[in-house]
């Protein structure tokens, strides 16, 4: 049993109390966003869900969150039409790709509770959405409208203005119809009918063809339809190069200098995206444990590090920031909190993160980024504190039980400690303490100390790094400011 504590259980603690509000209780949960149907609800399924899981080892905390989600499912049923899913009935004439994009939260959680469950009528849902729904839409896919006259730019959420295109109503969230990827593969690990796997590989294929950066679709979107090419890759292989080229692209086209991402493509002086943020360590998770290429696991630790600093708040929910990206160095709060959307998708990503926590590989643990936990087995039993940045650059491990000799390795920063890992002889009941030596470095002209992001502030901050004759200090923790000491909060990156 693995049980997160420290900073990590921290956000979890606060992004769970943001939840508790009465707009993701069942009262109120349906009556949010009817131009997204099902966004709302699905994303908030899919949060609680996700935190259920993050709360391994809580057992008080978990059955607390599935209440909520029973609550919920109590009453759904008269919250979706006859087929299971939100909105219209697919009328076969055209698309909504608002619609689409909102159901494939939905069906994530959907899938999620169903595995918490084990109930079968959630599965039978399941199957109806797929056979009612996304086998119905498939071939609107073939005819995506590419080629469209931008009458809006769009805003931090998207639109629909009545447009039809092609067999689509289609969105200022340019792609959004691919996040679907995301939704459809998650099915088809539940419920692997022959003809799901042919509506993937179509709108798979579909995609590729697309030319997103000069569309300029959402990056949120494009690396929501990357996860469901990355989980579909394990069914067919030929796929993965695909979602690797993408990722690739994204970092070098669509990742600030903070590790966050510019909402959409070739559009920098827009908003980061908190949601697009956490695809990203999401992706980069799943290409290292896959590829174990640890270019991979690098990105994950930088976007961790940094970003999920600069986007979660006070209140437990994420918000979006200015792109800190080319000639744009300037980094301060846009948009207090995205609560509609990336408030919900942060407790997606917590269950990632604690997922990740530790890896068993054999006779070795692996720590692939700074974590606090407990963790117990037949075997071992053990407390790590592995938040170097908030201890003094400083790591330690108190072992409380070993049966049989193990290797732990712990992921460092380069020079973090003469090597990238910190190997550990785990073989008697001891307590280890490591000193780290972090450096500072620079990348595209900005500096880390470690994988921190340095940044230069108007005000005095109490621990400094002189860097040209400019004082440098730690990237602002956002999740430590009330909303109105937020706002004044302005740093650079160069």
């Amino acid at each position: 049993m693995k049980k997160i504590l420290g900073d990590l259980f921290r956000r979890i603690e606060l992004n769970r109390n943001r939840l508790n509000d009465s707009m993701y209780l069942a009262k109120d949960l349906f009556d949010q966003n009817e131009s997204w149907p099902g966004d709302f609800q699905g994303r908030d399924i899919l949060a609680l869900t996700s935190l259920y899981k993050a709360y391994e080892g809580y057992e008080d905390k978990q059955k607390n969150v599935l209440k909520q989600l029973e609550d919920i499912f109590a009453v759904l049923d008269q919250k979706v039409n006859k087929y299971g899913y939100f909105g219209k009935e697919f009328n076969g004439e055209y698309v909504d790709e608002q619609q689409v994009s909102s159901n494939s939260w939905f069906l994530r959680g959907l899938v999620n509770y169903y595995k918490i469950t084990n109930n079968n009528k959630y599965l039978d849902q399941i199957k109806s959405i797929a056979n009612n729904f996304l086998i119905p839409i498939a071939p609107f896919y073939v005819n995506y409208p590419t080629e469209r006259v931008k009458h809006d730019e769009g805003g931090v959420s998207g639109s629909i203005n009545g447009t039809i295109l092609n067999g689509w109503e289609v969105s200022t969230d340019i792609g959004c119809a691919f996040i679907m990827l995301d939704g459809i593969t998650a099915i088809y690990e539940v419920y692997p009918d022959p003809r799901l796997k042919d509506v993937i590989e179509l709108m798979i294929n579909i995609f590729l063809k697309i030319n997103y950066l000069k569309l300029e679709c959402q990056t949120h979107a494009t690396l929501s339809c990357t996860r469901g090419i990355i989980r579909y890759s394990k069914y067919n292989n030929k796929y993965l190069k695909n979602a690797i080229d993408i990722f690739n692209n994204y970092l070098e086209k669509g990742m600030t200098y903070d590790y966050a991402n510019i909402n959409w493509f070739n559009r920098f002086s827009t908003w980061t995206e908190p949601c697009g943020i956490i695809d990203s360590f999401i992706i980069a998770r799943k290409l290292y444990s896959i590829t174990q290429d640890e270019k991979y696991l690098d990105v994950f630790n930088r976007i961790y590090i940094n970003s999920l600093r600069t986007f979660q708040r006070i209140n437990g929910g994420a918000g979006c920031s200015t792109c800190a990206i080319k000639d744009h160095y300037l980094m301060k709060s846009y948009l207090y909190e995205a609560f509609f959307c990336c408030t919900m998708r942060l407790g997606d990503g917590l269950g990632y993160l604690t997922d990740f926590a530790l890896i068993k590989d054999e006779d070795n643990l692996i720590v692939p980024f700074p974590v606090k936990f407990e963790y117990e087995d037949e075997n071992v039993s053990f407390v790590l504190d592995n938040e170097f940045y908030y201890d003094d650059n400083k790591i330690t491990l108190k072992v409380n039980k070993i049966n049989k000799p193990l290797i732990m390795k712990i992921r460092l920063p380069k020079n973090g400690i003469n090597n990238r890992w910190l190997e550990i002889n785990l073989n008697e009941r001891k307590e280890y303490v490591f000193e780290l030596e972090n450096e500072i470095n620079s990348q595209n002209g900005v500096f880390f100390f470690g994988d921190m992001l340095l940044t230069k502030k108007k005000e005095k901050m109490k621990n400094e790094f002189m860097i040209n004759n400019n004082a440098y200090s730690f990237v602002y923790d956002n999740s430590t400011f009330e909303e109105n000491v937020l706002e004044e909060k302005v740093q650079y990156v160069k």
